[in-house]
C-alpha cells in the first residue's frame, strides 16, 4: 500500500476489473479497526505490531540470524513488557516529536547526550542510487518490454515509472524493489 497507494494506476485495466484493488488497503483498515487502545497512539501502534513488526521486521530478523546460525534475542518483545508498555498513557510514550521517551529517560545518566539526541536511523540502502547506477542495466533487464509482471500490471506506468527514475525526477527506489521482487518472483513460479 505505502509504494502503491493507487493500484488502479500500475494494474491493467483487465486485471482490475477482475480484481479488488481495494482489498489490501480494506485488510489494513480491518487490522487496524481490531485496536484495543484509548488513543490513536495505542492503536497505531498495535496495526504496526500486528502487521510490519510481525510480518517484515521479525521474519527479516529470523531468516538474517538463521541463514548465520546467529541466536537472535528481541527482549523488548517480552510479553510481560509489552503488556505493561500497552497500557502506559501516550504522554509516556513520546515528548511531542521525541519517540522512546522511557528509554531515553531511563538511560539518560548512561547515554552521550549525543545519542540521546540523535535521531533514528534505519538500516535502509540506496536503493534509488544503485537502481540509477550499477543496477541500472539489471533493472531494465528484468523490468522491460516482455517481463512477466506485463501480465498483470500497465506497461506504460512500469515505463514512466522507470523513466522517471532514471531521469532523477523521482525516486521511485522502493517501487522498482517491489516490482523486480515480484518480476524475479513470477519467473520462478512460472507465470
Amino acid at each position: 500500500n505505502s509504494f502503491f497507494p493507487r493500484l488502479d494506476e500500475i494494474f491493467t485495466a483487465d486485471y482490475a476489473r477482475t480484481h479488488d484493488l481495494g482489498a489490501p488497503l480494506a485488510w489494513q483498515r480491518a487490522t487496524f479497526a481490531l485496536g484495543r487502545g484509548d488513543s490513536a497512539l495505542s492503536r497505531i501502534l498495535e496495526h504496526n505490531f500486528r502487521t510490519y513488526l510481525l510480518s517484515d521486521l521479525l521474519v527479516k530478523a529470523d531468516r538474517c540470524s538463521m541463514a548465520h546460525a546467529l541466536e537472535l534475542r528481541a527482549p523488548f518483545l517480552d510479553t510481560a513488557l509489552i503488556a505493561y508498555a500497552s497500557r502506559l498513557p501516550p504522554s509516556y510514550l513520546r515528548r511531542g516529536t521525541h519517540t522512546k521517551r522511557i528509554l531515553k529517560d531511563a538511560f539518560a545518566n548512561v547515554l552521550p547526550i549525543e545519542i540521546q539526541r540523535r535521531g533514528k536511523m534505519g538500516f535502509g540502502v540506496p536503493l534509488g542510487a544503485w537502481f540509477r547506477g550499477d543496477l541500472r542495466a539489471y533493472v531494465h533487464d528484468y523490468l522491460g518490454p516482455g517481463a512477466s509482471l506485463d501480465a498483470y500490471l500497465d506497461r506504460g506506468a512500469v515505463d514512466r515509472l522507470l523513466a522517471e527514475h532514471s531521469r532523477s525526477i523521482v525516486d521511485h527506489g522502493q517501487r522498482i524493489w517491489a516490482l523486480l521482487t515480484l518480476e524475479i518472483w513470477l519467473r520462478q513460479v512460472g507465470s
